[in-house]
């Protein structure tokens, strides 16, 4: 950026109150583009993120297909003032959006028995392999930091048979809690998780240290209209329900201290919802932006009383979630997962600089092997780094300095082992 003839300005020197009145202007995925720009940016990006963040309404989003199945599928978001952005959705071939959790939407691969969490925004991605197959029949999965566990934890609630399934975060096994009655909906809430039955009682499931259902009794719980779902506030413990007359519905919130459901208008009041087909539903206090009703007027209004704002989309994307679980995750992730072949993964756990590759092959009962082999990584040896795609690669060079060192000192040979890849560019 030049001032003058003489004197020339770079972009990590201009003044930071400039840059945050700008900052504050930009669509998530720009700021997202903003933060990458230097040091500078980043700094300020990461120290104002909350703020920024809750500034940002929901956006609607929805999924479209290519007409061959083959290919993947493209994101699309639009926010309230009518301006849309498109992804392509990594690892979506052959996939289905089954939900969204913490700004990820959740694919789950039918053929491959595995679930893939991708978050559009900042592309991050979370790898939950080798699913059993009573994951099939989904009614909710969610992704949780167990306070038990001390771990962020898979989940996914199953029926016929009605299981809940769970996964450990870079661990890759499976273990599962039975229930006695079909599963109505699944919830996680101050590091607990919750299901719900189609006999409405409601249940904590724990998973340490041995994974069990413990029933909690609560009184006046609301009268059944139609079935009830879980309502994501962050503040409370709530349950919504449908009115089938008059377009109507109720919120209750769990008093935890009488164990008792409580009606509350006042949240009705202060909160919007915004429903999805996904069995999702979220409580948002604007605070920060305009009425919703105002904003998201092309939207179907369901309360027809006007006393709530539930708003209705095929799906909505909650930006507030978007880098708030990405910060969290790798705090806590002590293990780095790179796809090498459709048969090999390589990890990296950061805390004993250990390497293992575990390859996975079928025996003759048709049942997987993995096989593991462990070692430390030695700079001279090329053959791990070799075998990766470019998009890993990128992520082989951020797991530590001597990766990063490693791979910078080996890019232009491991670029010219590459052949060349199609490429399409997609306008809105």
């Amino acid at each position: 950026m030049t001032l003058d003839h003489n004197c020339d300005v770079p972009w990590s020197d201009l003044n930071h109150d400039v840059l945050y009145s700008v900052m504050m202007r930009l669509r998530v995925v720009d700021f997202v583009a903003f933060s990458g720009v230097c040091k500078s940016w980043r700094s300020l990006a990461l120290s104002n993120r909350n703020s920024f963040m809750a500034s940002i309404p929901p956006m609607s989003m929805w999924i479209s297909t290519d007409a061959n199945e083959k290919e993947c599928s493209y994101c699309h978001l639009e926010d309230f003032e009518g301006k849309k952005f498109k992804t392509i959705i990594p690892h979506s071939a052959g996939r289905k959006c089954v939900g969204l959790t913490c700004g990820y939407m959740i694919l789950f691969g039918k053929d491959t028995n595995d679930f893939w969490l991708v978050n559009p925004i900042t592309r991050h991605q979370l790898n939950f392999p080798y699913a059993p197959d009573d994951t099939r029949n989904i009614v909710k999965a969610i992704v949780v930091f167990s306070t038990s566990l001390s771990e962020w934890v898979f989940v996914t609630a199953s029926r016929l048979p009605d299981k809940i399934w769970f996964s450990v975060l870079g661990k890759g096994e499976w273990n599962h809690v039975s229930c006695t009655y079909s599963i109505l909906d699944l919830h996680a809430f101050e590091g607990k998780i919750y299901i719900l039955n189609t006999c409405y009682l409601l249940y904590e499931v724990r998973l340490n240290p041995e994974p069990k259902l413990t029933l909690l009794e609560t009184k006046h719980f609301p009268e059944p209209y139609l079935l009830p779902e879980f309502v994501s506030s962050g503040e409370n413990l709530c349950l919504m329900q449908f009115i089938p007359r008059g377009g109507l519905f109720t919120v209750n919130e769990l008093d935890f201290g009488k164990m008792k459901w409580v009606c509350s208008e006042e949240t009705r009041k202060e909160y919007a919802f915004f429903h999805s087909k996904l069995k999702n539903i979220v409580a948002v206090k604007p605070e920060s932006w305009a009425d919703p009703r105002a904003q998201y007027g092309e939207y179907v209004d369901i309360d027809k009383r006007k006393k709530g704002r539930l708003i209705d989309a095929s799906m909505w994307y909650f930006p507030h979630d978007c880098l708030n679980f990405y910060g969290l995750l790798l705090k806590a992730i002590h293990t780095v997962q790179i796809q090498a072949d459709s048969s090999t993964r390589i990890v990296y756990r950061r805390q004993s600089g250990m390497v293992m590759a575990k390859t996975r092959s079928r025996n003759r009962n048709g049942n997987h092997d993995d096989a593991f082999s462990k070692k430390r990584f030695k700079t001279r040896d090329k053959s791990v780094m070799m075998r990766l795609r470019v998009v890993d690669f990128l992520a082989f060079s951020r797991v530590c300095k001597s990766w990063g060192s490693f791979a910078l000192s080996n890019r232009k040979r491991f670029m010219a082992s590459k052949p060349p890849m199609s490429m399409s560019i997609c306008l809105c």
